[in-house]
């Protein structure tokens, strides 16, 4: 059974989901891989436009434009921004796990040296069979802590809302193993599903 928190424009810090893994460590030791139809700028600070991806190991970033900027150890900040009809969408494949991160916003703020991302406007983010709603999203990837709250900035009174839903509430079967849901179940009951733009892109 889901249980639906709707604390009304509170700042809310989530210590991780019991049971969850943390997002896949072994990410930022690969590779990144950066495409997009136009670059302009230099090679540390490009300027990104049209079909834009940042990959690494199982993280996937998609927009529309980005500014990328990269440091003199090679690590990275990138802000990625899309049209209206399109947010920006993210994934990574959590740590000892076959759950995915999912998200979607506006903005995507994705800090490398600091191990974080951040979602800005119209944010939803599933993180396995959980889902999160707000203006903002501030998650960090290294512990799995979650900030979810109101933009400073909104004046449109949006609230919050979590939906988490208990493994120890889940059906068990006669061995007393978890009856955990399918992820065609899980998607069918989300209450803010991604777009078809990022399901496609983050499946």
């Amino acid at each position: 059974m889901n249980i639906l928190l709707i604390p009304t424009l509170l700042l809310m810090v989530c210590a991780g989901f019991s049971g969850q893994a943390l997002a896949e460590k072994a990410d930022r030791f690969k590779r990144v891989t950066i495409l997009a139809d136009l670059s302009d700028g230099d090679a540390n600070n490009p300027k990104l436009t049209g079909n834009v991806s940042i990959e690494q190991g199982t993280m996937r970033i998609y927009s529309e434009q980005a500014l990328v900027r990269f440091d003199k150890n090679k690590k990275y900040q990138a802000t990625l921004t899309n049209s209206k009809e399109r947010p920006v969408c993210f994934r990574q494949k959590k740590d000892n796990s076959t759950d995915l991160l999912k998200g979607q916003a506006d903005r995507v703020e994705y800090d490398q040296n600091k191990d974080l991302v951040e979602f800005f406007g119209n944010v939803v983010v599933h993180d396995g069979p959980n889902e999160m709603v707000s203006d903002y999203v501030r998650y960090q990837l290294s512990n799995e802590k979650f900030e979810v709250r109101p933009s400073k900035t909104s004046s449109s009174k949006k609230q919050v809302r979590m939906d988490i839903i208990p493994i120890e509430k889940e059906a068990v079967n006669d061995k007393g193993e978890h009856l955990l849901k399918t992820s065609k179940e899980i998607e069918a009951e989300r209450h803010e599903p991604l777009t078809r733009y990022c399901t496609e892109k983050t499946l």
